[in-house]
């Protein structure tokens, strides 16, 4: 029978070491990408076959480096199904065979759809695409357009083009299910511009608009906000900013987080909350625009909230269930029904 084993902070310590340098999001990126190669090849292939088998050791892969925390002994990932391998003239017939079935299916580019989550992948996308755009203008040859032929459609030249642009694409084009959903997302009109340009964004639709502006106040918050924000850009610890808030208890600023000591210290310059909520927003949305929204949002929501449900209808419409509803989703039918807020 195993014996019980009580951790010590130490241990903890220790398992967070073995978690540093961990290749789960390597392994799973170049898995993703192995899903993304199978619809290239026919499910009868031999490389079809061996991304499925791969794509079943690299499952067990991603178990393992999740366990590596745990003192699990993990194995590198194999080189040659990323790196190319070079023929040389010394090699046997099998092994130049094994190579160039290896170098077939090498595991060396992200999906199509990876562009929206890195920006390298989609700065080198974009300049594939201004370089395509080059080449069909002194080629006379629309990408797009030999992309929709069949193979026995194709000219020699257009072959070798098309495998060119292939080889030169830096992402993984093909018909996987996520790079699908990409592209009818692309192709959908969310008219996003003519919200954008329509008008400005109406940020005083978080404000009291019965406070009269104080504008010496304003330019305290202002500085107080600033001076909160370069301390946390600067990476001095909270205990270490808390400790210049002299009003708090040692031990109370100790336990405070970034969002409580944000809260404080304004409420400490202002203590009207409505007042105060007035000069953050005119802060965060026009004087420190670029700025991240979360913590005036997480300290002071509700002020704005109410705000905002103060300059309402007071009236919402809900989807409601009813046999005769006018509205189907989802083998139900809806009738929209309006309702009256009750304030806070």
């Amino acid at each position: 029978m195993t014996s019980k084993i009580e951790f010590t902070q130490e241990d903890l310590y220790k398992a967070d070491l073995l978690a540093f340098g961990s290749e789960i999001g390597s392994i799973t990126n170049k898995s993703t990408s192995m899903y993304a190669m199978l619809p290239m090849y026919d499910p009868q292939s031999p490389q079809y076959a061996e991304l499925e088998r791969r794509l079943i050791m690299t499952r067990v892969a991603q178990g393992n480096a999740i366990d590596k925390a745990k003192g699990v002994q993990t194995k590198q990932f194999p080189q040659h199904w990323a790196n190319y391998q070079r023929i040389e003239d010394s090699d046997s017939d099998e092994v130049k065979r094994k190579k160039e079935f290896f170098n077939s299916i090498l595991v060396e580019k992200k999906p199509y759809f990876f562009k929206y989550l890195y920006k390298d992948s989609r700065s080198a996308y974009n300049k594939f695409l201004r370089e395509e755009e080059s080449y069909r203008q002194i080629y006379g040859i629309d990408l797009d357009e030999i992309k929709g032929k069949n193979e026995s459609e194709l000219t020699e030249k257009e072959k070798y083009y098309l495998a060119s642009m292939n080889y030169r694409n830096p992402l993984i084009e093909s018909d996987c299910e996520m790079n699908r959903i990409c592209r009818y997302i692309e192709s959908v009109d969310f008219d996003i511009k003519r919200f954008n340009s329509d008008k400005p964004y109406d940020y005083k639709i978080y404000m009291n608009d019965s406070i009269e502006k104080n504008m010496a106040l304003y330019n305290s918050v202002k500085k107080a906000v600033k001076d909160f924000f370069r301390f946390l850009k600067e990476d001095i610890s909270m205990s270490d900013y808390s400790s210049s808030l002299k009003y708090l208890p040692e031990e109370e600023r100790k336990l405070m987080n970034k969002y409580d000591l944000f809260k404080d210290t304004m409420t400490g310059i202002c203590s009207n909350s409505s007042e105060l909520v007035n000069y953050l927003v005119e802060i965060f949305y026009v004087d420190l625009k670029s700025s991240n929204k979360d913590i005036l949002w997480r300290t002071f929501g509700k002020v704005m909230f109410y705000n905002v449900y103060n300059k309402s209808s007071k009236k919402v419409l809900i989807p409601q269930i009813e046999d005769d509803g006018e509205y189907e989703y989802l083998f139900d039918s809806y009738n929209i029904l309006e309702v009256d807020l009750i304030g806070q």
